[in-house]
Formats: structure tokens, C-alpha cells, sequence
């Protein structure tokens, strides 16, 4: 079963270094450069890990999203309708809450109430967020192996989520490593054995080579909190 997590495109909020958490606020919406990498994300599908091009995938593939409107925006810039029957919203791909730092700019002060998060009212622990990111995509690949269709290899899902959320699964994924922050519009491809269960992570933070939108701005997430 291959795993496509997809982080959404540059939003206001990323640009302003601002802690996005699970929230929809009206600062937390897509830039122009944002639509523009979400409009290529199709583009950095190809047969490296798996025999489905982008065609198959919108064609074939469950969508499944975070619920919060920059991911739902990306889907769309996809060109995938979110409305759509094989689109589904799952709302335990949102962002990590971070409670009251929610909205506030990442600067030293707070990222120290940040690495006190557990101490901190509605701050959801790196713990807490883990097992959630890894019940979350094994609920995805049982629901696809209910629904498996004949005649492919493998079986694919792609998923929008949230930049916190996929580092989340980089920990538990691929523990012997340190995986780089994953970029607005970037993705991340994971393989479960369907026998053993066992997760691997194939590619990381791949984007769309040569795309002006990919490399013009080193997106700030507000750490990987977007």
C-alpha cells in the first residue's frame, strides 16, 4: 500500500512566521505562490515508487484531506473536486493544536512555550500527535484494503495534510533518521507491507524539479506548525 502525504500550499500565515495550529482563522488562507504550488504537486507524481502516474490517481484513488480549508483550497488547485464522493475528510489529518499559541509569531519566547507544550492548556503533546498521525493513516489503509480494486500492484491514498503532521509520521516511520522539515507543496511517500505491517518511508519533502513555485521562497511554517 503506497501513502501519498501532501503538505498544503504556502498560506498567509506560513509567510508571517505565525503558528497556524488547527484553526481556520482569516489570516490562514493560501497566497498566490501557494495556489501555484498546490497546482503542481501533480507534477511530482511519477512510477519511482509505485506503476500509477497522477491520471491514475484521480482517476482511481481515495482523496482523503484534513477538514481545515488550506488543505480543502489545495485539493482544489489539484484539480481534484473536494466535494467529490472519493473525497474524504478525516479530522485526524488537522494540524497540531497548539491551543493559545495559535495565531501568535514564532519567536523565541514562544518557542519556548512551545517546548513546554505539555504544560501548556490545549497544546496537543508530540506524543499525542504521533498517535494520532499513526492512527490515522493505518484507518486509511484498512478502509483502502476493504475497498481494494483488482488488477493493480498496489494500492495508493493520497492525503492532505499539514506540516507538523508529517513530521509526526517521519518519527515513527523512519525512527533511525532525522527527517528535514517537509516544504508548502512538497510530499512524502510511505509504503506499508500489507503481511508485516511494517511502514518505510520512499521519498521525502519531493517536490516538482525546476518549479519556480517550489524554490522562489523558503516557506516558513512557523516551525512545521502549518
Amino acid at each position: 500500500m503506497i501513502v501519498v502525504l501532501v503538505r498544503h500550499g504556502q498560506t498567509q500565515w506560513n509567510l508571517e512566521h505565525r503558528l497556524q495550529s488547527d484553526t481556520d482563522a482569516p489570516g490562514v488562507q493560501l497566497t498566490t505562490l501557494g495556489r501555484e504550488q498546490a497546482a503542481e504537486i501533480p507534477l511530482t507524481f511519477d512510477c519511482s515508487w509505485g506503476d500509477w502516474s497522477w491520471d491514475d490517481a484521480v482517476n482511481s484513488a481515495t482523496f482523503y484531506t484534513s477538514p481545515l480549508k488550506r488543505c480543502l483550497e489545495t485539493l482544489d488547485c489539484m484539480g481534484v473536486d473536494a466535494h467529490a464522493d472519493r473525497v474524504v475528510r478525516d479530522n485526524d489529518l488537522r494540524e497540531r493544536s497548539l491551543g493559545a499559541l495559535a495565531g501568535l509569531v514564532l519567536d523565541r519566547d514562544v518557542a519556548k512555550r512551545l517546548k513546554a507544550g505539555a504544560e501548556e492548556d490545549g497544546i496537543e503533546t508530540t506524543d499525542a500527535l504521533m498517535q494520532r498521525s499513526r492512527r490515522a493513516l493505518e484507518a486509511i489503509c484498512a478502509a483502502e484494503a476493504r475497498n481494494a480494486q483488482s488488477g493493480r500492484n498496489e494500492r495508493i491514498a493520497v492525503c492532505v495534510t499539514h506540516g507538523a503532521f508529517m513530521q509526526s509520521v517521519g518519527r515513527w516511520a523512519g525512527p533511525n533518521r532525522k527527517w528535514p522539515r517537509v516544504e508548502n507543496g512538497h510530499v512524502c511517500v510511505l509504503r506499508r507491507d500489507d503481511r508485516t505491517t511494517r511502514w518505510s518511508i520512499l521519498d521525502w519533502n519531493k517536490g516538482c524539479k525546476g518549479s519556480k513555485a517550489s524554490s522562489d521562497v523558503a516557506t516558513f511554517g512557523g516551525g512545521d506548525f502549518g
